[in-house]
């Protein structure tokens, strides 16, 4: 694995270390807490079932949805978390709650912190918004 670990770097960035990590952890314990990270990042994709009164062909087209949300959720997941954790490898935050602060201020400095934040308030507030009409659907 080393061998490939050398071919897949640029300089001293290694494209692999997210795959093997920096040799410390061993075991199963870091997949089960992979694991249930993953289950609470995809907890409400199938908030896509709420509104099927109002689909063309729900029994058709909803599950469709519900899987297509899933599986392109998932890719954003693993690939956001791989580029994560080549930008910052340490997982030495300054603090955990707003990690992702720090990741977004080495990423690309004080303007993408800002615009993240920004971007997340607005996505809080349709998720906010969604969570009230499916809530008011039932």
């Amino acid at each position: 694995m080393l061998a490939t670990s050398k071919v897949l770097s640029l300089g001293t960035l290694d494209l692999m270390a997210p795959i093997h990590g920096d040799g410390t952890t061993t075991g199963f314990s870091p997949v089960l807490a992979g694991a249930a990270i993953l289950c609470l990042s995809f907890l409400g994709f199938d908030a896509v079932s709420t509104l099927s009164e109002e689909a063309k062909e729900p029994r058709r087209s909803v599950p469709q949805a519900i899987m297509i949300a899933t599986l392109v959720s998932g890719v954003i997941f693993v690939v956001l978390s791989y580029l994560g954790q080549l930008v910052f490898p340490s997982n030495q935050f300054a603090d955990v709650e707003s990690g992702s602060l720090d990741l977004m201020l080495t990423a690309g400095g004080q303007f993408l912190q800002t615009f993240f934040t920004a971007a997340y308030v607005a996505g809080a507030l349709g998720s906010a918004i969604t969570s009230q009409a499916s809530v008011a659907r039932i």
